[in-house]
Order: structure tokens, then C-alpha cells, then sequence
């Protein structure tokens, strides 16, 4: 176990004790984002965008005890960010499916008329100023370099996040860790191994700041809409949410398994529900078994707080990453997850949901078609506003934890490494709940279904 403090030289070391010569000295410091004062919300490679750029420093540009801002505005911003979805790139049909999705946003926009263009384009701005005024932008500091891992680093490490509090004993590493593919090593976020970005006004939410032309890897959105867009700012609504997910963990016949890159640590099983690739099988289970197991009241209460937080969801995304799940939809006929009394009541962006009780994971991707929301959930808690947080989402690459309350949705690049920490306090029992749509449903996983003639099309040079 390599279990590294605060201090800049011991976090230094402790890293290097894992990859000798894995990142040199300039790197380290090249790491380190800084901003001008111009915040720029951009949406990247669609004719139906625009960018924009304004200058702000909002009075409210709080981010806690450990912010100060920028000594330098000037120097660009040298990181690389990934874009916020993964295709296949095999040439079997369903890989080939999941590129002509893709690629459909940009082939219809081309044939769209000028004006319908101008006035995607205006609906895009005005979103983009929504997004401007209503969330703060945050970023990594060059005195806080260190903070960041390499992906290097992170792929040969087994790297877990401890949320916990100054009161709460630090994680230890677990007995069966040579079971583990790589060093077991813990960051303890209250000792400073990763910078807290934060915004205490549950009217504005949290944006990663990125140059013009780039994916943004994170999003937070304003607290208060949250909670109103999804109603669990009522009491009832979120407990019986929490009661329908205890439903489902019941019909949970063994813990799910996440792949090689994830490790899940806790003493409960993970569950997964939605749409499926079969496994042994060609094609798509609609309907994880869990549907025909707990009660179905339960499990279409699950799928409305879901299409809850997609309404969160395609408020505060770029519009062409919208516009791409559209078209993608319009191209392949994607399965949608449905409720069982009534198959029109579907989600439109999410394909499935995976959630474990009092887990925290190592830092990993996932191979996602699009961005992910995560949100944290107490039972028998009323959530409220100014709620304390009781987890952290942790981007390692980045050095930053952002700390979620009861509720949150944190919506997130599945392509930055990312895991939830511990709970910050060990007698809560969280539900910690993920949402994606997984780019092995896009191609319906079965080889033997020809290519339409449109997606042909689309796939021409």
C-alpha cells in the first residue's frame, strides 16, 4: 500500500514509487490549468454551435478556503481533453452501427437549409449564455501541479478515493488486495491529496473550464434546479426513490461485475438495470430481469426519476451533443428503457443505470456513448439546499474531488478517469447511482444485421 499525504514532495514520491520515470519534471508543471477572465463555453464541431466568449468574474466567484485566483491569466492551458464518448472502430456491422451514429449529427445538419442552421445556431447561443450565468467555472492552479496523476500513473495503480472526514478513520487496504492487478493506493481528500472545487450558492453549479474547442469533463448543475427538475426536494419523492432502489437490490440474483478496470469496493452487491447487450447471445434485452422480479410500480417510479434527471441532463450539456443523440437515434433504432404500465413513458438519453449501496471505486473509463450523470441518494434524509456533501467524484488527471450533496447530478466524460470516493460520514448508507447509454447498445450487438441504406450513406467517404 502506497498511502500519500498532503505534503507536495511526499504525494510527489508516492507517485513516482509506482511508475519509475512516468512523467518528467516540465510535464508535471504543465499539467496545471490556468484561465483568462474571459470563461468561454464552447460546443465543438457541429454547424448548429457557436462559440462563446465573455468576460466575467462574477461577485459570487466563491470556491471555498482553498481558492485564489490566478496569478498568471495569460498562459494557455496545455492539457488534453478528451472527447465525451467512445466508438468502435472494427469493421464488423454492429461497430460500423455505432460510427454511423455518430457521425449522423454532422451528415443531416449538412443537408439542413440555411435557415433552419441560423436558427439551431440561435438556440444554441442562447443556451450557451444560460450556461454561462448560471454556472461557475473552476480549474487546477499551477500551485496545486502536483495533485494531478498521469493516465500512465493511474493505469498501473489501483487508485481509490477516502472521502472521509477528519473524524473518520482513514481507508485501509483491503486483505484480499493481491488479488488486485495493480498497488492498492488511497488519497485521502481532508489531507489535501486532491484540490476541492465547490460552490456553496445552490443557484449556480460548477463547470470545468476549458479552451475554446474542447469537451468540457465535468459539469455540475445548479443544486436548487436539480432538486426541482427531479422533485426530490420533496421528502416522500426521494424516500420512496430509495425505497424502490432497495426493491430492485433485492431482486438482485449476484453482484454485477464492472470488467477489469473496475473495482468495486463494498460489502453490498452491484446492481444493473435497463437495457442490455445479451451475453452468449446476439442482440438486446430490453428488460433486465429485475423488472419482472420487483414490483412494477417500483421499477417504473425508478425509470420517471431518471427521465427527471435527463430533463438536468439536456439542460446543461452543449446542444450539438444533443443534437448527436438525436440524429443517432433517428439512424439506428436504439432500444428506449420504458416503464411496464406504460411503454410511451421512456427515457430518450439514458440506456441503463447501475447503483451500489456504500461503495466507493477505483479511478477508471467507461466505453460510453455519450456523457454519464451520477447522483448520491440517503434515505429517510428531507435533501434540501444547503445540504453538507456526503461524497466526492474524484478526477485524478485533473487533481480535483467535487463534492456531491443528497440528489446532485454530476454530469461527466466517461473518458477522464473517474471513481467515487468513501462517504464523508461512515453512518450514513448511501445509493450511489449512475446513467449512460453504453456504445455496445448503439450497435445492437448482433453482426448479422445488414447496414441500412442510410447508414451506408452516411459511411461513405
Amino acid at each position: 500500500m502506497i498511502a500519500s499525504s498532503g505534503d507536495q514532495s511526499t504525494h510527489f514520491n508516492a507517485k513516482h514509487k509506482i511508475i519509475t520515470g512516468a512523467q518528467d519534471e516540465s510535464h508535471e508543471k504543465n499539467v496545471c490549468l490556468k484561465r483568462s477572465t474571459e470563461f468561454m463555453i464552447a460546443s465543438c464541431g457541429d454547424p448548429s454551435t457557436h462559440f462563446i466568449a465573455k468576460t466575467i468574474l462574477r461577485h459570487s466567484y466563491r470556491l471555498g478556503s482553498r481558492w485564489t485566483p490566478p496569478t498568471n491569466s495569460l498562459k494557455p492551458m496545455p492539457i488534453h481533453f478528451y472527447d465525451p464518448w467512445h466508438i468502435f472502430h472494427s469493421k464488423t456491422n454492429s461497430s460500423l452501427r455505432t460510427l454511423a451514429a455518430h457521425k449522423a449529427s454532422s451528415f443531416i445538419s449538412s443537408q439542413r437549409s440555411r435557415r433552419a442552421l441560423l436558427n439551431s445556431r440561435k438556440r444554441a447561443d442562447a443556451k450557451a449564455r444560460k450556461m454561462l450565468n448560471s454556472l461557475t467555472p473552476c480549474y487546477l492552479l499551477d500551485s496545486l501541479a502536483h495533485l494531478s496523476w498521469t493516465p500512465l500513473q493511474i493505469s498501473h495503480t489501483t487508485l481509490v478515493f477516502d472521502g472521509g472526514s477528519k473524524h473518520t478513520p482513514p481507508l485501509t487496504e483491503p486483505i484480499k488486495s493481491e488479488g488486485l492487478r495493480h498497488p492498492w493506493v488511497s488519497l485521502r481528500i481532508v489531507d489535501g491529496d486532491l484540490y476541492v472545487p465547490d460552490e456553496p450558492n445552490p443557484k449556480f453549479g460548477l463547470i470545468y473550464d476549458v479552451p475554446v474547442g474542447f469537451h468540457t469533463p465535468f459539469i455540475r448543475p445548479p443544486r436548487k434546479e436539480t432538486l426541482s427538475m427531479t422533485g426530490l426536494g420533496n421528502f416522500d419523492t426521494s424516500r420512496h426513490f430509495c425505497e424502490c432502489l432497495s426493491s430492485a437490490y433485492a431482486a438482485q440474483k449476484t453482484p454485477y461485475v464492472r470488467g477489469v478496470r473496475k473495482v468495486m469496493f463494498s460489502s453490498k452487491k452491484n446492481c444493473l438495470l435497463g437495457t442490455q447487450p445479451k451475453r452468449g447471445n446476439r442482440g438486446i434485452r430490453e428488460k433486465t430481469y429485475h423488472a419482472f422480479i420487483m414490483p412494477p410500480s417500483h421499477w417504473d417510479f425508478i425509470i420517471k426519476v431518471m427521465k427527471s434527471y435527463e430533463k438536468a441532463y439536456c439542460s446543461f450539456i452543449p446542444t450539438n451533443e444533443l443534437v448527436r443523440d438525436k440524429c443517432a437515434r433517428e439512424v439506428v433504432e436504439i432500444p428506449h428503457l420504458s416503464q411496464i404500465s406504460n411503454d410511451g413513458k421512456r427515457c430518450q438519453h439514458f440506456g441503463g443505470m447501475v447503483f451500489g449501496i456504500n461503495v466507493h471505486l477505483n479511478a477508471h473509463t467507461d466505453d460510453d456513448f455519450g456523457r454519464c450523470v451520477v447522483s448520491v441518494h440517503v434515505d429517510n434524509r428531507r435533501y434540501c439546499e444547503n445540504d453538507d456533501p456526503i461524497v466526492y467524484f474524484c478526477f485524478p488527471r485533473l487533481g480535483c474531488a467535487v463534492p456531491l450533496r443528497p440528489g446532485d447530478a454530476m454530469i461527466f466524460n466517461a473518458n477522464e478517469p473517474h471513481g467515487i470516493s468513501s462517504k464523508v460520514n461512515n453512518d450514513d448508507s448511501l445509493y450511489c447511482v449512475s446513467m449512460y447509454l453504453k456504445t455496445s447498445l448503439i450497435g445492437l450487438n448482433d453482426n448479422s444485421i445488414e447496414l441500412t441504406p442510410m447508414q451506408d450513406l452516411i459511411l461513405k467517404p
